[in-house]
Formats: structure tokens, C-alpha cells, sequence
């Protein structure tokens, strides 16, 4: 009986170091927005640089305000890039740490289908 007790005491402990350290909303769109800007990042300066800046600031904003769906579930969360039906997991959070894809991968999941459509009307609207 004690042994009954002592494992369920663990297993209620492991759950709720889970749930305590489960990233927020924030911290998958800061993620995100780090990736995003590391893959878009210029080394030269040029005079469009100000330019660059600016809308890879907007697409920025527009996915992580716009597109990004963060699911909370407890122990884990878990990041989505939605759009007119299409979604794509980009972001994964456990333990106080947000799991994200390789920039390529993040960029590939915005150019196909609707999602590269609506990044395209939304940087235009800009």
C-alpha cells in the first residue's frame, strides 16, 4: 500500500513539474519570431537595409498575431501555423522550452498553398 502511495505521489509530482513549466503563448511566438528573423537576417548594409528591417517586421508580426495558434495542453503545448484550413505544426513546448523546426523548414511550411497566398496579401496590404 505505502509503495502504491509513493508512486502515485511521484506521478502526481512529474505531472505537475510539467504543468508549471509548460511555455506560454509568448514564449512559442518569441521562438518563432527569433527563427524567422535569424533566417531572414542580412550581414550587408546596403541602402534597403532600413527597408528589410521593416517588412520582415511586419511578416513577423503578421505570423506570430495573425497565423500562429498556440494549443495549451497541460503538460505540452503545441504551435500551429493556420490559414484558410491548412495548418502546419511549427512549434512544440515542454518543459519550459519551445521546440521549433530549422528555419528552412519554418519558411517551407509558409510557401505552399494558402498560407504562401495570404503572406503575399498581407505583406502587400503593408
Amino acid at each position: 500500500m505505502i509503495k502504491l502511495i509513493i508512486k502515485i505521489a511521484i506521478l502526481v509530482a512529474v505531472i505537475v513539474v510539467f504543468m508549471v513549466s509548460n511555455p506560454s503563448t509568448e514564449d512559442h511566438k518569441k521562438a518563432i519570431s527569433d527563427i524567422i528573423e535569424n533566417a531572414t537576417e542580412s550581414t550587408e548594409e546596403d541602402g534597403l537595409a532600413h527597408v528589410k528591417e521593416i517588412v520582415r517586421n511586419k511578416i513577423v508580426s503578421m505570423i506570430t498575431t495573425d497565423m500562429l495558434q498556440v494549443k495549451d495542453y497541460g503538460v505540452c503545448s503545441v504551435g500551429r501555423i493556420e490559414t484558410k484550413g491548412e495548418s502546419r505544426i511549427v512549434s512544440f513546448g515542454i518543459l519550459g522550452h519551445v521546440f521549433t523546426p530549422g528555419s528552412d523548414r519554418l519558411i517551407q511550411s509558409t510557401k505552399t498553398g494558402d498560407i504562401k497566398e495570404e503572406l503575399k496579401s498581407k505583406v502587400l496590404d503593408f
